[in-house]
């Protein structure tokens, strides 16, 4: 997870134009993996009369709608194919204006040491909008470099339309077709 810490120099206003969301975090413990305790934030968290993180975003279109359709096209040819982005949301930048939505608090477990303030700044999995943000940034990033590039244009096509948040769902007809896809 890539955190910064709260820099005390960044002007914080008083009045009620300053708004900021402190995200509740919990540690999650995997048996299995590499990282075995990580921080896991709640951005549906809210507070009596004030609305959570999530409440106030707009998630986008709606993505399940699309898993159906990759998965029916899975099947429709004989070498199926999955791959993922590996820790895909950390790979995309928060604007510094917006951070201030994604505080949280961190105690480093250290007694009678105050915890420290500290805002994100990559993408955070558990808000709502994050599957939105990572779509369009693969949407750009695939139009930009794969428009003139070696690839095949039936590659390119595969990689715009067949990804679902940071996976990969599609199926190729023939043996020979997987190693230059995979390249």
């Amino acid at each position: 997870m890539v955190i910064i810490r709260y820099n005390d120099n960044d002007p914080v206003e008083s009045s009620s134009r300053h708004h900021e969301h402190y995200s509740p975090n919990r540690p999650v413990v995997k048996e299995h993996g590499t990282t075995k305790v990580r921080p896991g934030f709640e951005a549906s968290a809210r507070q009596v009369g004030s609305p959570s993180l999530n409440q106030c975003l707009e998630s986008g279109p709606n993505l399940l709608k699309l898993i159906l359709s990759l998965l029916l096209r899975f099947k429709e040819h004989k070498y199926g194919i999955v791959a993922d982005i590996e820790t895909a949301f950390l790979r995309i930048s928060v604007r510094p204006e917006d951070r201030d939505y994604l505080k949280f608090f961190w105690w480093d477990g250290k007694e009678n040491v105050a915890p420290k303030i500290m805002r994100h700044a990559r993408v955070v999995f558990a808000v709502k909008g994050s599957p939105f943000l990572l779509e369009a940034v693969l949407q750009r990033h695939l139009k930009k470099y794969l428009k003139n590039s070696t690839y095949s244009k039936r590659t390119v096509d595969i990689l715009l339309r067949r990804f679902y948040v940071d996976d990969l769902i599609t199926s190729l007809d023939k043996e020979s077709e997987i190693l230059p896809f995979i390249e």
